[in-house]
């Protein structure tokens, strides 16, 4: 009873959810229907709750179990849509994207939000790091000293130039802002950049005098 009064006041409390990778999940949640098809659900399981538990005692609990795992037949594939539109489809676009516009075999990075999915999609080497400065070291320092490759990937890293998926959040960081950069593609919150090595070279070398050091080498970073 208490989930059935929770969705007819989602209105109150789906605002207050903060997903960076659906900003508008309040609306998106509305849109594909969920908050309706949950009211309704909730309330025939509230409605026939009482019914077994008067009418059918010594069997009210299977039955409450039934109807109740009968329910996600009729949620869980919506929010399994909704959930691969917003998250999981960006991705596969901005990947398909990668393959169509990379130069040769330049590096791929992935600043801010991190999803090994993109390694997937794109059948690329990632390398993954923060939006902040520290991470801009990191990344000009693992682009000579950490190179890596595999049976699917071999990346040039004498290449002038590297392409970066970014968030939307991350790039309003003044550096990241601010660097020189082409602007390729975005797809949801993801934006596909291609930037030059020395700009990024120029900037880490900036923070380093400001005495911001790496730290990559002393953190478990990804191996694929």
């Amino acid at each position: 009873m208490g989930l059935t009064f929770a969705f007819y006041f989602s209105d109150k409390w789906l605002v207050l959810i903060n997903d960076p990778e659906m900003p508008n999940l309040a609306s998106d949640i509305e849109a594909f229907g969920l908050i309706s098809k949950a009211r309704v659900f909730m309330s025939l399981l509230t409605l026939s709750a009482i019914i077994f538990l008067f009418r059918f005692k010594p069997k009210a609990m299977l039955y409450l179990q039934i109807l109740f795992l009968s329910g996600q037949f009729l949620l869980m594939n919506p929010i399994r849509r909704m959930a691969d539109t917003f998250r999981q489809l960006p991705l596969r676009a901005i990947s398909k994207q990668i393959i169509n516009t990379r130069i040769g075999n330049e590096p791929l990075a992935m600043i801010g939000i991190r999803k090994p999915s993109l390694h997937f999609y794109s059948k690329q080497i990632v390398f993954y790091e923060s939006n902040s400065p520290s991470g801009m070291v990191n990344l000009s320092e693992r682009f000579n000293y950490g190179r890596r490759s595999n049976e699917l990937d071999n990346p040039d890293y004498d290449s002038d130039t590297f392409l970066v998926v970014i968030d939307k959040y991350s790039k309003n960081e003044v550096h990241w802002s601010n660097i020189k950069h082409h602007k390729l593609d975005v797809k949801g919150i993801y934006n596909l950049i291609r930037i030059n090595k020395e700009d990024l070279n120029l900037y880490a070398d900036n923070f380093k005098k400001e005495g911001i050091k790496s730290n990559w080498r002393f953190k478990k970073y990804e191996k694929f």
